[in-house]
């Protein structure tokens, strides 16, 4: 269902999404565009146009991209911002490039964006090739890496001067098993540093909430803010365990293929502070459509 993303939301995914470290190592972007333009201004909720107070689709990719285009327009030295344009071959589209941008010096970049979330499979490795998956079990790191690495970033504008810079712009979580060790390798390309979180099916999640405090919160994030970082701001905030399930499940039974959250625990001064980002995914994942 299509909502409304208020102003505050905006200007604070587009703040979450700087302190955020990219999912592929040695990704260059920003500092690239930090050596052409400097440090990017502050946020503007000037920046807001009419398309941004619309009701907005449960599209994270869009949202995602959505935040990329304001934090670009922050950097005053780019004069021109051109995106999403179409690659067409024989009259048809053959995929598009996320972000082509212009420096007033002359000087041009090419940007491909992707916010993605993985879990990894841990010692369910014998499922199949593909050991950091995705909600949707077709999609999966190791071949989002090879497709953006040995396509997308390879696509040429017909009618585009060659652009002096190619990167990506990446974000996103891997959701790691809380009852199970961490690899000791990731997959190649795989930041180290990337941001992590934990993962389970439906049917461990009330048998593992059994374990650790009560005080504890829940917040979901519907789509299109798989991204979104909130806090409940007072005890009576936020969901506990019990109506925490109760939602993850409601939610599985319309069909959700996978439910994003954040846990929080009691802080100083009555508070609440971040403790980790979950997902939940149904029973049969992955099962279901697996690569």
């Amino acid at each position: 269902m299509d909502s409304v993303i208020s102003p505050c939301v905006w200007s604070n995914d587009v703040a979450w999404m700087d302190r955020m470290p990219s999912l592929l190592e040695g990704e260059g972007t920003l500092a690239k565009l930090v050596e052409w333009c400097g440090p990017p201004m502050k946020f503007s909720l000037k920046q807001l146009t009419s398309k941004h107070r619309e009701a907005y689709p449960p599209v994270v990719g869009r949202y995602f991209e959505d935040l990329v285009e304001l934090s670009l327009q922050r950097f005053r030295s780019i004069s021109r911002i051109v995106r999403n344009i179409p690659l067409l071959r024989d009259g048809r589209t053959q995929g598009e490039i996320d972000f082509y941008l212009e420096h007033e010096r002359g000087i041009r970049m090419q940007i491909e964006c992707a916010f993605k979330c993985y879990l990894c499979l841990g010692d369910e490795r014998q499922l199949g090739k593909y050991h950091y998956m995705g909600p949707n079990p077709r999609d999966s790191f190791e071949k989002k890496r090879s497709k953006l690495i040995d396509q997308q970033l390879l696509r040429r504008g017909a009618h585009l001067p060659d652009p002096d810079y190619v990167g990506s712009w990446t974000r996103g979580w891997i959701f790691y098993r809380p009852d199970q060790e961490r690899p000791k390798r990731f997959p190649e390309g795989l930041a180290p540093d990337h941001s992590k979180g934990q993962w389970l099916r439906l049917s461990e999640l009330s048998r593992f909430l059994t374990y650790g405090g009560k005080s504890r919160k829940w917040v979901v994030h519907s789509k299109p803010l798989w991204m979104h970082f909130s806090s409940p701001a007072s005890p009576s905030e936020g969901m506990d365990d019990e109506t925490f399930v109760a939602q993850v499940s409601e939610e599985m039974a319309r069909g959700v293929h996978a439910v994003m959250a954040t846990c929080y625990c009691p802080a100083v001064s009555n508070a609440y502070e971040f403790a980790q980002r979950w997902m939940i995914v149904p029973d049969h994942w992955p099962d279901s459509g697996r690569p």
